[in-house]
């Protein structure tokens, strides 16, 4: 393996750091693109996450997004995020490993960089795999009209790397009027988040965001993944129903026991190996680029089931990944001694109520009786 750290100047003249991992071999490889807003403590930066693609022989391009990590400049929520990857695909087509082909991928923020991009449809752009989100932001920052700013405001003053003035309790900076909020928490007016927060209806402002509406144009294959407890899970089914139809047949969707990230930490799940599968991506890429053996069935929702074993109508075991898969025909059923509105009362994501939720909160009550 061959690393080195170039700052790529973007068309304003910020630099942003940029890690390159390049395979043993010499010549010319696909490029892995990944953009992170959370710096060299992102689990994908780390050596072990890298191999698998280097292995495959491909090169590993990774990239701090501005305003965070080692980059330059000053992170705003979307700002120029479009506009940087475009110019980082520039550049990247000027290196001597570059083979014509790139692959992105990424989870969270991660995802939504290239989403704000894809839809200029970049020609040498073969596929992606995104996680953990979703492209339209308004039914999350507002969940059925109720602004969720316990979330996003945290979040947000991480990636602005502002001090707070006096590190007064949350109950004082969540008051009304909540466009002050900002204000209480940095002493200053963020222009952009109170822009987000004047804004609580799906109006213009919302539809405008250039990660809004990938996915009914999005013509190269997508593997999605998500955890049936993450908050932006409904959003992802959202996004994947969206896909053309000639794009999902193409495309896989992978479901899995986690939560706003596809690493369990401590949890009693009975699962072998919880975690996404540390070959998904680029199996899921070598097919694209090779015609390999897909890693999960095409054109279908594939999920771990919670006790490790088939069940259920529209179920069945896919021998790639030991999962199973819930064919778009199935329907969701509630368990018999569970109902919804009780896993509603005991579940973190309270909107997720598939089956997998209501079955898993019932075998880990019974698991907590000694049953």
């Amino acid at each position: 393996m061959t690393e080195r750290i170039e700052m790529l100047p973007m068309s304003d003249g910020t630099r942003l750091y940029t890690r390159i991992l390049l395979p043993e071999a010499e010549g010319r490889f696909p490029i892995v693109f990944q953009r992170t807003p959370y710096g060299e403590r992102h689990h994908s930066w780390r050596i072990e996450e890298c191999e698998p693609y280097l292995r495959r022989g491909y090169a590993l391009v990774q990239q701090h997004v501005r305003g965070s990590g080692r980059s330059e400049g000053e992170q705003m929520w979307l700002y120029r995020e479009r506009r940087d990857g475009l110019d980082t695909l520039s550049l990247l087509r000027t290196m001597p490993f570059y083979n014509g082909e790139i692959y992105v991928t990424g989870e969270s923020y991660g995802a939504t960089v290239h989403l704000c991009y894809l839809a200029t449809r970049p020609a040498d752009v073969k596929a992606a795999a995104l996680g953990i989100q979703r492209d339209n932001m308004y039914p999350y920052r507002y969940r059925n009209g109720c602004c969720r700013e316990w979330c996003s405001l945290p979040w947000n003053l991480d990636r602005l790397r502002r001090p707070y003035p006096d590190q007064r309790p949350w109950q004082e900076v969540l008051q009304r009027p909540y466009e002050k909020v900002m204000e209480r928490a940095v002493g200053e007016c963020v222009p952009f988040y109170t822009d987000m927060l004047l804004n609580d209806t799906d109006n213009g402002y919302w539809q405008s965001q250039e990660n809004t509406g990938v996915m009914e144009t999005l013509q190269i294959p997508v593997l999605l993944t998500d955890g049936w407890f993450d908050f932006y899970i409904d959003g992802m089914f959202d996004m994947w129903r969206r896909l053309p139809p000639e794009t999902r047949q193409r495309s896989v969707f992978a479901v899995g026991p986690w939560g706003h990230s596809t690493r369990l930490k401590a949890c009693d799940y009975p699962l072998e190996n919880g975690n996404l599968p540390a070959e998904l991506v680029p199996t899921f890429f070598d097919h694209v680029r090779l015609g390999a053996e897909p890693p999960l069935s095409l054109g279908e929702v594939t999920w771990h089931n919670v006790t490790g074993a088939s069940g259920g109508r529209g179920c069945r075991h896919s021998s790639a990944c030991g999962v199973c898969t819930l064919v778009l025909t199935a329907r969701w059923r509630m368990h018999p001694a569970c109902p919804v509105s009780r896993a509603i009362a005991m579940t973190r994501s309270s909107h997720c109520t598939f089956t997998v939720t209501t079955a898993f909160t019932a075998a880990r009550r019974k698991r907590r009786r000694g049953c």
